[in-house]
């Protein structure tokens, strides 16, 4: 029985772990387009003011 429960405990881990790593990657991607679309907008200003 007690096998039975440190399956369990491993499973939901690595479940745990597969969702926390997914959150993080999501959370990158957000942050560099952010970052991007300030660089853009950054540009777009500099050329506004260029002209």
């Amino acid at each position: 029985m007690a096998q039975q429960g440190l399956q369990h405990n491993h499973a939901e881990n690595s479940f745990n772990k597969h969702v926390g790593a997914m959150m993080q990657q999501r959370y990158k991607e957000v942050e560099a387009i952010q970052a991007w679309m300030q660089h853009v907008a950054e540009q777009n200003h500099q050329t506004v003011i260029a002209r």
